[in-house]
């Protein structure tokens, strides 16, 4: 019982996962942009 259940988790977790890191990725990339044109144009 502990096996499976440990394995119920991951699962659900792998899927919301992707989710948001794909649209977290977009938002850090905005963010470092943002934060690199100004610093890094000299």
């Amino acid at each position: 019982r502990s096996l499976p259940t440990a394995s119920a988790p991951p699962a659900s977790a792998t899927r919301p996962a992707p989710t948001p890191s794909i649209e977290s990725a977009p938002i850090t990339v905005s963010s470092i942009a943002s934060s690199s044109p100004g610093p890094h144009k000299p």
